[in-house]
């Protein structure tokens, strides 16, 4: 039994009523919807996999997309999006298209929402506070600065979900075993031929160390200050 008199998987079908509430189009009660489940899982160290048999990952398995913000492809937000994917067994796969360029999210339905849900909240957070704090500053900087705080968002992610994998059973991990197998299987069928990009990050120090600064005051499960605006996240 878990906390409330509830069992685990009774909290995990509130947790995952609450998940649906987070996809409506009303981004107040879809906010609110998810720190409710972030709340939940952080109580009971859940996530919406832990109770699904080996059949029921494979029949969850989907393929989502996600447009990018801008008509040019912006690196950092890739890169965001994959580090987020990694920390919940999901494979991800930047590509374009005529009407601009893409993201390809591969794993259970539960986790690629997830992972969609974090991947569009920190990326506006990211993108808004690399603008107020380089206003007089040019592409490089920000750029910069940019991937600096996405490498210490994804640096804080691998923490929590090396955390979260500390504490499961043996069957979790098992589990995740398959997860990780079946996303894998689905980005070689939807992507059979995949070619690495380089990454080049400018080399001004400062801009990435205030990136670096940005990213630890990032509230990864309570939400993001900048300036006078909150934004929670989960």
């Amino acid at each position: 039994m878990e906390g409330n008199g509830l069992t685990k998987r009774e909290v995990l079908r509130k947790i995952q009523k609450l998940m649906m509430l987070a996809t409506s189009p009303n981004e107040a009660e879809a906010t609110s919807a998810m720190n409710k489940a972030a709340e939940l899982m952080e109580r009971h160290s859940l996530t919406l996999g832990d109770c699904q048999t080996e059949e029921e990952v494979h029949a969850s398995a989907v393929r989502l997309d996600l447009k990018g913000r801008t008509s040019r492809a912006i690196l950092w937000e890739a890169i965001l999006a994959n580090g987020i994917g990694e920390c919940f067994d999901v494979e991800t796969i930047r590509y374009v298209k005529k009407d601009g360029w893409h993201l390809a999210f591969m794993g259970t339905k539960t986790d690629v929402d997830m992972v969609i849900y974090f991947t569009k909240m920190l990326r506006r957070s990211v993108g808004k506070i690399t603008t107020l704090e380089n206003e007089d500053e040019g592409r490089s900087v920000r750029n910069t600065f940019a991937h600096g705080m996405v490498n210490r968002i994804i640096a804080r992610m691998e923490k929590l979900y090396q955390f979260r994998q500390e504490i499961k059973t043996s069957d979790s991990l098992a589990l995740v075993v398959v997860k990780k197998e079946m996303a894998i299987a689905l980005k070689k069928k939807e992507f059979p031929r995949v070619r690495k990009t380089r990454v080049t990050v400018g080399n001004n120090r400062s801009a990435w160390e205030r990136g670096t600064a940005a990213g630890d005051r990032v509230r990864l499960n309570k939400g993001v200050r900048g300036g006078n605006q909150q934004r929670a996240i989960g």
